[in-house]
Parts: C-alpha cells; structure tokens; sequence
C-alpha cells in the first residue's frame, strides 16, 4: 500500500500525516481540509496523535501526530545561532526586558559564565520551572525571526 507523508504547520503546530490510500494516486501536496478538521477536534482534548478512516475523510485512511521535536524548528535556531549579527544575538538588556532586572541580571549572569551561551544547559538550568524555559525560548525565537528577516532583506536587496 502506497503511503504518503505530509508536514504542514496547524495552529501553531507541526503536524505530520500519514496517509495509507487516496484517490489522488500520491499526488498530493498539502493535507486535505477533512483531515485538518479531525485533527483539529482531537487537538481540543490535547491528545497529540490519532487515526482517521475513509468513513471519516470519505476518501483517506490515516494517522496524524503532533511533531514534539521539530527538525525545521531546531535548524532555525541552529542558523541563527551560528551566523547572527551582534544586533540579533541575546543580550542582557533582552534578559533584563523579559525576566525583570533582578531574574533578568541572574540569568544573563548564568547564561554568560556558568552555560557559555549553551542554549540546551540554559533549558535544563530552568528545569522545572517551564514558565521560565518558555519565556527564554520566546525571547530566543523573537531573535531568530529578526535573524531571519534580516537574512530576507539582505537577500532581496542584492546583499550577500
């Protein structure tokens, strides 16, 4: 049986479907709507994978799941971290911005001395505190997308 694999970003999601038959012959380039809203009913109970049947699609049969451990995510992070400029890289003032001046002053002191900018040891030193881990990770993906526009505009503009 022929099987085709598809990844699409699903409110706010990664999600990766499997698709066992299709009346399209695998010529298929994105989820079909059908499949999306299953996805999107069992999404609301936070189950992060599932089936779905030709009685449910009226043409597929399935599985989905929610990809915890984005590839595409982890690649973005590692271009930035690898190649941006001074003006994207994680400053105090960012660390002061987004945790308060004492918190803000203690983990930029972790992230430059104890982690050496170890953006792994930085997620493992807030453990189980995730609402810290998170708040580091969206401070970190804001400066990835200034990375990333930058990257854009350089481009469109003839800069290499």
């Amino acid at each position: 049986m022929k099987k085709i694999v598809l990844t699409e970003q699903y409110y706010g999601h990664t999600l990766q479907v499997t698709i066992d038959k299709s009346t399209h012959n695998g010529k298929m380039e994105f989820i079909p709507d059908k499949v999306k809203e299953i996805v999107f009913e069992v999404l609301q109970t936070n189950q992060k994978s599932g089936e779905f049947t030709e009685s449910d699609t009226g043409f597929f049969d399935g599985t989905w799941r929610i990809l915890e451990f984005d590839a595409q995510l982890i690649y973005r992070i590692v271009m930035w971290k690898y190649n941006h400029y001074q003006e994207d890289a994680l400053s105090k003032e960012h660390f002061i911005r987004y945790f308060g001046v004492v918190d803000g002053s203690h983990f930029w002191d972790k992230w430059i001395y104890t982690f050496k900018k170890d953006f792994l040891s930085m997620i493992a030193y807030f453990g189980k505190y995730n609402g810290h881990a998170q708040t580091f990770c969206d401070m970190t993906m804001n400066l990835v997308e200034s990375y990333e526009q930058r990257f854009i505009n350089s481009k469109n503009n003839g800069i290499k």
